[in-house]
């Protein structure tokens, strides 16, 4: 691109600083930075926080940044955690309009653009999303798909709701006003690794304005990552899920009835993602945990 007509898109378009938190990501990197350089809204920063990796991030990294100069590498001498790198991405942001972007996922060409066109059409909104399709390891779609939050005449609880009911997880790389935000981040930052980013968005959609757009698509790579946990870990996990989803509605101001609407979206969430088989397995597994509680263990 001719200088000339970047710096006329970078005076035109507001800068949006995209976080990018990395750990081992050379399989999918490449992919990941070309979706966002080629993205219509042209004035943004990309800073990438590098957890210590041990692959070829580094140099992909390197490489990128002497390739456009938007982009930022900082590398973590040694490996923070999960959320704390996540953290990082966050407070690097130079800008209050504010995105992370995973290494292994990728973008329609006018996502960012879109989303910040939502966020200035609605300037009480902290959070605009997209909505999510999914890919494998090789590209290809899944079926199915998550769209992106749709606001009723229920106000905030229409996609606090529809958060819950598709599980939503993914708007969590939508873009947000930062500064409005940061309030909340110790939801995402001091949770369960599995799980609170849906907490996050929790909170956010019941305290705040969401909005968004199915015409920003986020393509979601599912690469199969799974976490094995004991029986007293997963029982640890399911209370402390039930607690965090729990608490903002009952400090919410309002009024019963539609408490009432919400407990029920959250009760029927909960019984999905913790009893999915039903109820004697349930029963089984707390029945487990409290055995090897007794006897001081930590099985499956």
């Amino acid at each position: 691109m001719q200088s000339g007509v970047a710096d006329l898109r970078t005076i035109v378009d507001p800068l949006v600083s995209i976080g990018m938190p990395v750990y081992n990501g050379e399989k999918f990197l490449r992919q990941a930075l070309d979706s966002l350089l080629t993205q219509d809204h042209y004035n943004f920063e990309l800073n990438i926080c590098d957890n210590a990796s041990t692959d070829e991030t580094a140099a992909i990294c390197e490489e990128y940044c002497a390739r456009d100069q938007r982009i930022h590498y900082y590398s973590n001498p040694s490996n923070i955690g999960l959320l704390a790198n996540w953290q990082r991405a966050f407070e690097a942001a130079s800008s209050d309009l504010f995105m992370w972007a995973a290494c292994d996922d990728c973008w329609s060409p006018s996502y960012v653009r879109t989303l910040v066109d939502c966020l200035l059409a609605n300037p009480q909104a902290t959070l605009a999303a997209g909505r999510i399709c999914f890919i494998d390891v090789n590209g290809n779609p899944y079926a199915g798909h998550h769209d992106a939050p749709a606001c009723d005449a229920g106000g905030n609880l229409g996609p606090a709701k529809q958060l819950l009911q598709q599980h939503s997880v993914n708007w969590l790389h939508g873009i947000y006003r930062r500064r409005s935000v940061a309030k909340f981040l110790p939801a995402f930052i001091n949770g369960d690794s599995w799980g609170s980013d849906v907490v996050f968005l929790w909170e956010i959609c019941l305290a705040t304005n969401v909005v968004g757009s199915n015409e920003a698509i986020l393509y979601k790579r599912l690469a199969g990552h799974s976490s094995e946990r004991t029986a007293r870990q997963r029982v640890k996990w399911q209370l402390w899920l039930a607690t965090a989803l729990l608490r903002p509605i009952l400090r919410s101001s309002l009024p019963l009835s539609k408490k009432a609407d919400l407990l029920h979206a959250y009760t029927s969430y909960l019984k999905r993602f913790t009893c999915p088989e039903g109820l004697y397995p349930w029963v089984f597994l707390w029945v487990r945990a409290g055995y090897h509680c007794l006897l001081g263990i930590d099985r499956p």
